[in-house]
């Protein structure tokens, strides 16, 4: 279950979209949103091969914004959460944003951040791909403007992340009151029928189905499944065990962040 939704918050576009979800999944969670403006340096510090190139004085990189600018930020989401009715603590980091982050969170939280720019260029950037990592608990990427969420679709394919992301979805739908319904795709590991019983096994009050068909990828019929499960956070597993299975699959995370507005949980 959720705990606490997290966000590291800079004032931009996506900065607000997840912030937006995390307003969502904390009123139906009943739970509180911690927002961090991390004062994090504006570019990485020069490095001289040679000590004598350096010049004598060398300011360090200036923040993307300063203190006052970022109290300000807080101050106005501050009022966006008493509107909603969420309890909101915010908090003024220095430091690496991912570092920040990572240490604020605990492994009942849920970190929300944006899908594209800082945290994921190119789809499942390195900067998301360190958070998920490095972090104590599950990723929420927001991928577009905010929609209404009743509903948890599970991803399962017969590894132990994916797992992972069945056994969170389950609790999370018992906190929010929101459906389950998982996706069974197709395993090198297991036949499609036992990838479903298995499915079901693991959430007996869900709604198990698939889309695995001969030559369909694992993105394709998660793209299906979200298609056909609106109004739904899809959770899936964001690394599996084996380094060709990790190889795989994340190409497959980064055609769905890459291809869907969805809000996409990643628990590993």
């Amino acid at each position: 279950m959720i705990e606490r939704l997290i966000v590291a918050y800079d004032g931009s576009e996506l900065g607000r979209e997840a912030f937006a979800y995390a307003l969502e999944f904390a009123r139906a969670a009943r739970v509180p949103v911690l927002a961090a403006c991390v004062l994090e340096p504006a570019g990485p510090p020069m490095v001289f091969a040679e000590p004598s190139a350096a010049p004598a004085s060398l300011d360090p990189p200036e923040p993307a914004f300063t203190r006052d600018e970022a109290r300000g930020m807080l101050d106005e989401l501050a009022a966006f959460a008493g509107q909603a009715g969420v309890e909101l603590e915010t908090r003024i980091e220095e430091g690496g944003v991912i570092e920040r982050v990572t240490r604020l969170a605990s492994p009942g939280d849920l970190i929300a951040v944006g899908a594209k720019g800082r945290f994921a260029s190119g789809g499942f950037g390195s900067s998301t791909r360190e958070l998920v990592e490095k972090g104590p608990c599950p990723v929420l990427v927001a991928g577009g403007p905010l929609r209404d969420l009743s509903r948890v679709l599970a991803v399962y394919d017969w590894t132990r992340p994916a797992r992972r992301a069945v056994e969170w979805g389950r609790a999370v739908a018992k906190q929010t009151g929101w459906a389950l319904t998982v996706l069974a795709v197709a395993s090198d590991d297991a036949s499609i029928d036992a990838v479903l019983q298995h499915a079901q096994d693991l959430a007996p009050e869900a709604d198990v189905f698939s889309y695995a068909h001969e030559g369909a990828s694992k993105a394709a019929q998660i793209e299906a499944a979200a298609a056909h499960t609106t109004h739904s956070v899809i959770a899936m597993g964001a690394y599996a065990d084996a380094w060709l299975h990790r190889l795989v699959f994340g190409e497959t995370t980064a055609s769905v962040l890459r291809r869907l507005d969805a809000p996409i949980v990643l628990v590993r």
